[in-house]
C-alpha cells in the first residue's frame, strides 16, 4: 500500500509506484480532509477512501503512461488522483474508488475478490 500524501481540492499524489514489485492488488487510502476525531469512525467513513487496482489494471496503464512518453525512463512513478474520480492522471482510469462508509463484502467481491463464492 503506498502512503498518502494530502493535496488540495481532493488530489493527492502517490510516488514510488514500482510497476517491477511483484504484487497482484494495489490498495490506496485517501481522506478528503483531516477528522476532528480520529476516533470516530462514522467521520472517517465520510472523509476516507479505498482505492483499488488491480495488476491487470496497473499493467495497462504503464503502458498507457510509457507510450504517451511521460516518465518513460522513471523506475518509480509517480500518479496525482482525485478520491473519487477516474478521469484524472494516468492511473485513474484503473482505479476503482469506494469512499469507506460504502466498503462492505458486495463490493470486495465485485472487485478485488469477483471469484469468491457469493
Amino acid at each position: 500500500m503506498q502512503r498518502l500524501k494530502r493535496g488540495r481540492g481532493g488530489f493527492c499524489q502517490f510516488s514510488r509506484l514500482r510497476p517491477d514489485s511483484p504484487f497482484e492488488h494495489l490498495f490506496l487510502i485517501g481522506r478528503s480532509a483531516d477528522p476532528v476525531d480520529w476516533t470516530n469512525v462514522n467521520e472517517l467513513d465520510a472523509l476516507c477512501w479505498l482505492g483499488y487496482v488491480s495488476r491487470a489494471g496497473f499493467d495497462a496503464a504503464v503502458a498507457r503512461l510509457r507510450c504517451s512518453g511521460c516518465q518513460a525512463g522513471s523506475r518509480e512513478l509517480r500518479a496525482a488522483v482525485t478520491l473519487g474520480s477516474r478521469k484524472q492522471s494516468w492511473l485513474g482510469p484503473s482505479i476503482k474508488w469506494v469512499p469507506f462508509g460504502q466498503l462492505d463484502l458486495a463490493w470486495w467481491r465485485r472487485h478485488v475478490w469477483p471469484w469468491a463464492a457469493a
